[in-house]
This record gives structure tokens, sequence and C-alpha cells, in this order.
């Protein structure tokens, strides 16, 4: 468990999906994740329910989309269905690097909230800073960079196929993911703000230089 961010869907078949070396491929896992669908391993309800999980959606909007979704077929959207699936296969991956390798701990971790808000606030300074000088952010924040392509996709698709309208501008889109996957972190800032917490959070964490952790996972062969 991470106290700042979204528990990810756990479903055999997306962690099963998710390993590296798997996802290196695009065109095979692409075939994987069809094989599963033709199965019927992956539902066409298993699709409307991470939409719904990715997006704040109005009741007519959830009725729309569940109805399309009914009548989905692999043979004229397999693109979408990859879309869909990867998003949670990423995003799956995104939340075990952040809560086991990075920092591997079921408390509510201050450089993590840290790294959070420097990502939200998104400063032209800060993030190059931090990139250059903090391992651990720029794993952070690369990853993040990929989860949000998958994340605009989908949305490009929903707007496709006349599920949402396109009056949203790219920060807003960037704002709707932010929120939903750190939707914990935001009910805990809201409450430090109220007490004035926010900076004792984060005063103590300085920009630490490429360490030991930093050095493996450089190497070529990893």
């Amino acid at each position: 468990m991470n106290k700042l961010i979204k528990k990810p869907y756990l479903e055999k078949y997306i962690i099963k999906l998710s390993p590296e070396k798997k996802t290196k491929n695009q065109e095979l896992l692409a075939g994987n994740i069809l094989n599963l669908y033709e199965n019927n391993i992956i539902k066409n309800h298993d699709l409307y329910v991470y939409i719904c999980n990715c997006f704040e959606l109005e009741i007519s909007q959830k009725n729309s989309i569940q109805k399309f979704m009914n009548d989905l077929d692999s043979k004229n959207h397999n693109a979408f269905i990859f879309e869909i699936l990867i998003y949670q296969i990423n995003y799956f991956r995104f939340y075990m690097t952040i809560s086991e390798l990075l920092f591997n701990n079921n408390e509510e971790d201050n450089e993590l909230y840290n790294f959070i808000l420097i990502f939200i606030k998104n400063n032209d300074q800060e993030i190059p800073k931090y990139k250059k000088k903090n391992i651990k952010f720029l794993i952070f924040f690369n990853i993040l960079q990929n989860l949000l392509i998958s994340y605009k996709n989908i949305f490009e698709y929903l707007v496709r196929f006349n599920l949402l309208a396109k009056n949203e501008n790219d920060s807003e889109i960037i704002n709707f993911f932010l929120k939903n996957i750190f939707s914990n972190w935001y009910i805990i800032y809201k409450k430090d703000v109220l007490e004035d917490n926010v900076n004792d959070k984060i005063k103590e964490h300085k920009i630490e230089k490429f360490s030991f952790l930093s050095k493996i996972l450089c190497l070529p062969n990893l």
C-alpha cells in the first residue's frame, strides 16, 4: 500500500503482462492483450471499469460509454483496447516502482510527498534541477510522463468515438490525470495547507547527488 498514490487494479492478467521484457516489444504485447480479449479473459466490462476509474465522468457519460463498450469488438477497436490495457499495465508498473523500488514502505513518505508537489507545480526551474541531481525523482518523472501519454491516448479515443467532448485543453487533461492518480495526496495536502504543515514536510528534503542506487540502475547490462 502507498498512502499518497491511488492503488492500481490487481487483475492477474495485468500483473502477467507487466514485466519489462514484455512491454519493450509493443507488437508482442498488443498480440497478447488481444488474445486475452478474444478469449474473454479481458471482458468489455473490465474495460468500462478501467475508463470510469481513470476519468471523472457524469452519469450520462458513463451510460454512453457503457453502451459503447457493450458493443466493442477487437476487429474494429483493437487499438482502443490496447491503449486501455497499456495504461493499466504502465500504471501498475509505476505504482510498484514507487512503492517497492524507490520508497518501499507503507508510511506517508515526505520525500515522495515533495516529488508529487514539484511535479504538480510544474516549475520550469525546479524540475530540471531535481531531474539532474536526484535519481529517484528522475525515475518518478520519466515514468509519469510515459503514463500521461497513455492517458491522453485514451482521452483522444473517447473524443473520437463521441463519448467525450473535446472542450478541454491540454492543461485540463493533465489536471484530470494528476487528480486521479494522486487523489490520496490531494486529500492530505489540503489538510496540510489548512494546518500549515506543508513547509515542515518539504523543508528537510535537499537535492541529493546521484547515489549508489543510480550507479546500479545506469549499468548497461540492466
